[in-house]
């Protein structure tokens, strides 16, 4: 058996600062040159989403949009490990902690099913989420964060 993976402290802060200055068209065509900048993979394109090995698993990450334009770009920074969420937590806290080092108190920590912590800049805001079964480390437009945090409230208040 193999041991279970994640990116040590420098290699996900390393990627933080990276996805933090990146500057980019955010058009999903230039999706695979972005990919191959950051040693990624480009395992399949749709029309809205491109799928990426970056190490960690089968779809390691995406970049997303919709019309053309890329909204989100999304990687996994553990392997998967849906049976072991004290090591997703761990991994996750140790993370959290290297990044708040490097970039700061996060503008802001949720809570629930998957927690996150998000440091928001001017156009788009860095996120690492303890997801059920990995860590993911984003890089999402604050517009689109926006709508998503809408529709969670909406949620919460049970008007959808």
């Amino acid at each position: 058996m193999t041991e279970w993976r994640a990116s040590s402290d420098s290699e996900v802060v390393e990627l933080a600062g990276r996805l933090r200055a990146l500057e980019w068209s955010w058009q999903l065509t230039d999706g695979a040159e972005l990919a191959r900048e950051f040693g990624w993979g480009v395992k399949s394109t749709r029309a809205n989403s491109i799928m990426l090995d970056t190490g960690f698993g089968l779809v390691g990450g995406t970049i997303e949009g919709r019309d053309g334009r890329a909204d989100r770009i999304d990687v996994m920074v553990t392997e998967r490990s849906g049976n072991d969420p004290e090591r997703l937590r761990a991994a996750f806290t140790r993370m959290t902690t290297a990044l708040s080092a490097a970039l700061g108190e996060p503008t802001a920590r949720l809570s629930g099913s998957a927690p996150e912590v998000r440091w928001a800049g001017p156009q788009t805001t860095l996120a690492l989420t303890n997801l059920p079964t990995t860590v993911r480390l984003s890089l999402t437009t604050n517009e689109r964060l926006a709508r998503h945090d809408l529709g969670v409230e909406f949620e919460r208040q049970g008007l959808l």
